[in-house]
């Protein structure tokens, strides 16, 4: 039952506009899935012994009510982006729920884990006004809110938001099929971005390498399928940073990967992810000046979004300009804060890793340590095995750092590989 003040049945698209004057995004629930929403909130079904008796939606969140006992309980559920520091996060999602019994609250979190990625969250941009101006009728932008991005389909933005919720659980390369498919029709630089993830994600399987020997098959026999030559690319690319054993073989994978995306250079060309793929591979292959083009042409056809193009470009330049290096690795970090703020999901082992490179190169750029390019084999960047030569005078912070980390996807490599097993693995195509 809804309550009658707002029924889900004609969810409210209306977004305040607040002080200071800016342009801003906030997550709202589009009409069309009041069955997905009640199923989430377990109409007609008792969670831990409470009823639910209705629910209304305000603007960005979802106000519902239940009976536990003779006790009437009210809950706020809205976007994680948007959660207060108190209240409980499952998934995208997150509730607050002051005064309701514990198993409760832990049931309707279980429930928002499984039922979450099939509601559709989506950005509105937000413009408030100075003081005394007109208001004006913010239009749902479909994506969030970036300088020169066009909006996608509503078929594009409902899979890229089930992929997000996926992907903050790592299991992103169960969709990796229909993005694939998708991105064949509607070749949008997020959701070439997601298919990326998914990508590195699937080689990440224990049956990754192999599956990545079958790609390449399945590509050099249908080299007119441009996704596909995109797709395996990246993921050679990945098969080679994340699994190679060696110095040489991570060189093969890279130059493999040349093999596949040089091919869409054309095809492509306004696509920063082809950029980036390029000018690593280019990198770590030893081609310096190329990378360095390479990473520019990502840079030019950034739209401010894409955290990922300065971290790939710090890495292009950490050996032969420090500090050129740390500006991107700390613009990186800014522009992730930015795309958190909007609803992004970003991993927290990943920006772990990324401030102690950035300690890491800011001691080099200030001349107190410098780079070791003699010693062994390991790379700030794409490492084939921890150790602790990596520069000169480095105090201990920077190598236990890095040593937990390797010891942490030790660790969770050996879980991956008892424990799970793929689900609706992606076929070739």
């Amino acid at each position: 039952m809804i309550a009658p003040t707002c029924r889900i049945a004609t969810l409210c698209l209306v977004v305040l506009l607040v002080a200071p004057a800016r342009v801003h995004a906030v997550q709202v629930l589009p009409p069309g899935q009041e069955d997905r929403i009640e199923a989430l909130l377990g109409a007609g079904i008792l969670l831990a012994g409470c009823r639910y008796e209705g629910a209304g939606v305000e603007q960005t969140r979802v106000k519902g009510t239940w009976r536990c006992g003779d006790a009437r309980v009210g809950v706020t559920l809205g976007h994680a982006s948007a959660a207060h520091p108190d209240d409980t996060i499952a998934g995208a999602w997150a509730l607050s729920a002051a005064g309701a019994p514990a198993p409760f609250v832990a049931a309707l979190a279980a429930r928002m884990r499984a039922f979450g990625p099939t509601v559709t969250w989506q950005y509105v941009q937000a413009v408030t006004l100075p003081p005394g101006a007109p208001p004006e009728t913010p239009q749902p932008a479909g994506t969030p809110p970036k300088t020169g991005m066009a909006p996608m389909s509503p078929e594009a933005e409902a899979v890229y938001r089930r992929s997000e919720a996926l992907m903050s659980q790592s299991r992103v390369w169960e969709m990796l099929e229909e993005l694939e498919a998708l991105v064949r029709r509607e070749p949008h630089p997020l959701l070439m971005g997601r298919v990326v993830v998914a990508g590195a994600s699937r080689v990440s399987q224990p049956d990754g390498i192999a599956w990545v020997d079958e790609r390449m098959r399945q590509a050099d026999a249908h080299p007119e399928d441009l996704i596909s030559q995109f797709v395996t690319g990246v993921a050679v690319h990945y098969r080679g940073h994340g699994r190679g054993e060696s110095r040489e073989a991570k060189v093969a994978d890279y130059e493999r990967a040349l093999h596949f995306l040089e091919r869409v250079k054309d095809a492509y060309a306004s696509s920063p992810r082809l950029w980036i793929y390029l000018a690593v591979s280019y990198l770590r292959t030893g081609r310096q000046a190329e990378a360095e083009a390479a990473i520019e042409n990502a840079v030019a056809h950034d739209d401010g979004g894409d955290a990922d193009i300065y971290y790939c470009r710090a890495e292009v330049w950490h050996r032969k300009d420090p500090r050129k290096a740390l500006a991107d690795i700390e613009r990186y970090q800014a522009t992730m804060r930015r795309n958190k703020a909007g609803g992004a999901w970003a991993a927290p082992e990943k920006e772990g890793r990324v401030e102690a490179m950035r300690q890491t190169v800011a001691r080099v750029a200030s001349g107190e340590a410098s780079w070791n390019q003699g010693e062994g084999e390991f790379d700030l960047f794409d490492p084939v095995k921890p150790g602790p030569a990596v520069l000169r005078q480095l105090g201990e912070s920077t190598v236990l750092v890095g040593a937990a980390s390797v010891l942490f996807a030790i660790l969770a490599a050996w879980a991956l590989w008892h424990y799970r097993r793929p689900r609706n693995s992606p076929r070739s195509s």
